[in-house]
């Protein structure tokens, strides 16, 4: 009887050994597939960080021959470039340029659409998008709630290119999608910039043919 309740106990200690040895055993693995897990994670990220760095080289060295394409004095010229410019610094799907008449905006070139898309190729003096960059010269953006009303189904940017000399306006930029993890405010204010830049080019293009 005792040696039945020594090896009783025994068999008890070496089960409970087992159980804390496979409960050690699971944590390992568990903390190795966490390790492995995270790993890939990371390796995922590094992956996706030098495809953007070198998506911005490749825009930058872009951006560079899109400025000396359309280097010159020649306003048409310009506002043909201006799209290639919005297309290599920016990388939007979906993008366009307008040129400003009587009749309203009419579009120019545009990039990525297709059949199905319901973009407008002429906003009239009743539209609201058309309202705002007349009136105001600023840049719309969808992430504003007030913005995001006045553009509507028209897209995601849209900015006036003015000439800064006699403050007209001669056009707009329009960018209709865009990848959601672009949508920063560093592309905003470079969105910005591009305008500007347009106008200043216009400006001197359309000074040096009246002169």
């Amino acid at each position: 009887m005792m040696a039945s309740v020594v090896l009783g106990e025994l068999r008890v200690r070496h089960i409970q050994q087992n159980d804390k040895l496979q409960m050690e055993l699971n944590a390992v693995l568990n903390r190795e597939h966490s390790i492995t897990r995270a790993y890939e994670q990371l390796r995922e990220v590094k992956e996706s960080l030098e495809t953007r760095i070198a998506g911005h080289l490749q825009s930058s060295v872009s951006s560079y021959k899109s400025l000396k394409s359309i280097e010159g004095l020649n306003p048409v010229q310009i506002l043909m470039g201006v799209g290639d410019m919005v297309g290599n610094v920016l990388n939007p799907e979906q993008y366009s340029v307008y040129g400003y008449g009587p009749n309203g905006f009419e579009v120019i070139s545009s990039e990525g659409w297709d059949e199905s898309d319901s973009y407008s190729r002429r906003l009239s003096q009743e539209s609201p998008l058309y309202q705002e960059l007349v009136n105001h010269h600023r840049v719309i953006c969808v992430i504003n709630r007030l913005d995001a009303e006045i553009l509507g189904a028209e897209g995601i940017l849209a900015g006036p290119l003015v000439d800064p000399q006699d403050g007209k306006i001669f056009g707009m930029l329009k960018i209709e999608t865009f990848d959601f993890i672009d949508l920063t405010v560093v592309n905003v204010e470079t969105f910005k910039a591009l305008c500007e830049w347009a106008g200043s080019a216009y400006a001197q293009a359309r000074q040096f043919q009246e002169t």
